[in-house]
Order: C-alpha cells, then sequence, then structure tokens
C-alpha cells in the first residue's frame, strides 16, 4: 500500500487569496496568483475607464439632443401648439432616462416637469374658455333670428382665434350664415306680399325661401 506523501502534496490553505498551496511552494505560487491578480486587476481598470468615457460621451450627446428639444417645446408652447409641446416634452423624458449619470440631469427632469405643468394649465384654461364660447354661440343661435350676432362675436372672440379651424366651429360659422341669408331672402319677400304689387312672384319667393331653409336644415 501507498502513503499519502507517496501520491500526493501537502496543501495548506490561504484564507486571504481563497486558495490551497503546496507545502514548501507558497513563495511561488503566491508570486504567480499576485501576478495574475495584477493583471486582471489592470484589465478591469481599463475597461472601467474605457465604459467611463463611453458613457461621458453618450451623456454629453443626450444633453444636446434634450436641450435642443426642450428649445423646441418652449417655441411650440409659445406658439399655442400645446399638444404639440406635450409630445416634445415627452421626448426630452425619454432621453433623460438614456442617460448614464442620472444626477447630472436631475435640473432637466425639474425643466420638463415643470414645462409639462405649465403647458397643460395653460391648455386647460384654454379649453374652458372654448368651450364657455362654443356654448355661448350654440344658445344664441337657438334663440333666433336675435342672436346671431352675438352668436358670431362668440365665435370671433379671442379664446377662438386659436380655434378657427375647429370642426365645431366651422359648422356653426356656416349655420350662422345660412340662418342670415334665410331671414334676408324673407325678408324681402314678405316685403314683396305687403306691396300687394306682385303676389304669384311673392308667393314665389316664399315658397323658394321655405324650401332652401328646409333643404338646409
Amino acid at each position: 500500500s501507498f502513503a499519502k506523501s507517496d501520491y500526493a502534496e501537502k496543501f495548506t490553505w490561504n484564507q486571504e487569496k481563497f486558495i490551497a498551496l503546496p507545502e514548501g511552494k507558497e513563495a511561488k505560487l503566491n508570486k504567480q496568483v499576485e501576478m495574475a491578480y495584477d493583471k486582471a486587476k489592470n484589465s478591469t481598470a481599463k475597461l472601467s475607464s474605457a465604459d467611463s468615457t463611453m458613457q461621458a460621451q453618450n451623456d454629453v450627446s443626450i444633453e444636446g439632443q434634450i436641450k435642443s428639444t426642450l428649445t423646441q417645446a418652449d417655441q411650440l408652447f409659445k406658439a399655442g401648439k400645446y399638444a404639440d409641446a406635450l409630445t416634445e416634452y415627452n421626448k426630452a423624458q425619454s432621453l433623460v432616462a438614456k442617460a448614464y449619470d442620472q444626477n447630472k440631469f436631475s435640473t432637466y427632469i425639474t425643466s420638463i416637469n415643470s414645462g409639462m405643468q405649465t403647458v397643460n394649465s395653460k391648455k386647460d384654461a384654454e379649453d374652458l374658455a372654448f368651450n364657455s364660447q362654443l356654448k355661448i354661440a350654440k344658445d344664441k343661435i337657438s334663440s333666433g333670428r336675435a342672436g346671431l350676432a352675438l352668436a358670431s362675436n362668440a365665435l370671433n372672440s379671442f379664446p377662438m382665434k386659436s380655434r378657427a379651424n375647429d370642426p365645431d366651429v366651422i359648422l356653426l360659422k356656416d349655420q350662422i350664415s345660412k340662418l342670415q341669408q334665410y331671414y334676408k331672402d324673407m325678408d324681402a319677400a314678405y316685403k314683396m306680399v305687403k306691396s300687394s304689387k306682385n303676389n304669384a312672384g311673392a308667393m314665389a319667393a316664399l315658397q323658394t325661401v321655405f324650401s332652401t331653409s328646409t333643404a338646409n336644415s
């Protein structure tokens, strides 16, 4: 039989390096292990340095895009294009999320949130004013001939300027125009009837007014 020493070296455990070292060779192997550790450490340091440079370059590029996006958002806000301004602010938020150094971009996050709040507040206020004037216009049209001028004034008031192409505004303005023409034609027809000079023509004119009114209703 063989003793353990005949076929195996004795090892001592190095807890610091977490490795078993053969007895009598500790110094040599310690040096080799230390060289390996140093090499790995240097490689990691180089990799970390490269990563840091790449991340810094990425953040510089993102910061430039954010500044440009916020400028665009501000211009759209001043032009009264609130939905487009909010789109740009959302784009800026997405850009911030791509940055590595989030602490560096904290001021931009504050600016974005503040800008979005301002846009939403302004938009809500104008929506309220717009809907209020729209209701006035509808109510005045429903009140009849006497309300048409007031309805027209409501639709042309300042809160409606930026919504001139809104479908509801266009529809109501068209309705007012047709009603004004209807009352004008009706006045002319009744005037003809009262004159009693051309009853047949007057009746024909009235019939035309009523037919046109029915077709437009």
